[in-house]
C-alpha cells in the first residue's frame, strides 16, 4: 500500500497526502487453550498449544489540500542522510570563497569527510574548481560519501575532458 501512496505523490505532486494507519491484531489459540501431557512407552510426549497471531494493517490516504514537490532522485540507502540544502549552500559558499585551488580542495574534502552528499551536490562542488585534476581528485574522494551512487554518472558533467570520466569510472569499478 505504501508504494501506491508514493506513486500517487509522484503523479500528483501538488496534492499533499495524509496517511492514517490502523493496526488490528487477532490472537487464536488451539486446541481450546489447553496443553496435553502424555506418556507413550515410558517416554514423555508433550503436545504444545499452537498460537496464531494475525496482524492486519490498513493505510488510508486523504488529500490535505496543501502543495508539495516530489523529488526526482532515487531514495538514499538506509542510514545515509545527505547534507541539507541550506548546509550544502553554506559549504559551497565557504569553498568558493577560498583563493587557492589547493585550499578549496582541502576544505571540500574536510566538509565531505564529515557529511554525506548526493551526486548532484558532489557535481556542484566539483564545478567550483578551476583545474581538472582537482575535480577528479574530489570526485574520487567523494564517491565513498555519496548517498545515491546509482546517480554518480551525473558528476561527469563537471569534467571538461573525457579522459577524466574514464579515469573516474576505472576508479569506481576498482572500489
Amino acid at each position: 500500500m505504501k508504494k501506491i501512496v508514493y506513486f500517487a505523490c509522484l503523479l500528483f505532486p501538488f496534492a499533499a497526502m495524509s496517511q492514517t494507519t490502523t493496526t488490528t491484531q487477532q490472537t487464536t489459540t488451539s486446541p481450546g487453550g489447553a496443553t496435553i501431557n502424555m506418556s507413550i512407552g515410558g517416554m514423555p510426549a508433550t503436545t504444545v498449544q499452537q498460537t496464531t497471531i494475525t496482524t492486519t494493517t490498513t493505510t488510508t490516504s486523504t488529500d490535505a489540500g496543501a502543495q508539495t514537490q516530489a523529488q526526482s532522485t532515487a531514495p538514499a540507502p538506509v542510514g545515509c542522510v545527505p547534507m541539507s540544502q541550506g548546509d550544502y549552500e553554506s559549504a559551497k559558499g565557504s569553498i568558493s570563497g577560498k583563493d587557492f585551488e589547493d585550499t578549496k580542495l582541502s576544505m571540500a574534502k574536510t566538509i565531505t569527510g564529515s557529511n554525506n552528499l548526493t551526486a548532484e551536490q558532489i557535481r556542484g562542488i566539483m564545478k567550483l574548481f578551476s583545474f581538472e585534476n582537482s575535480k577528479l581528485d574530489f570526485a574520487k574522494f567523494a564517491y565513498s560519501h555519496c548517498c545515491d551512487k546509482s546517480n554518480y554518472y551525473k558528476v561527469d558533467d563537471a569534467f571538461e575532458f573525457d579522459s577524466s570520466t574514464t579515469e573516474l569510472n576505472s576508479y569506481i569499478s576498482s572500489h
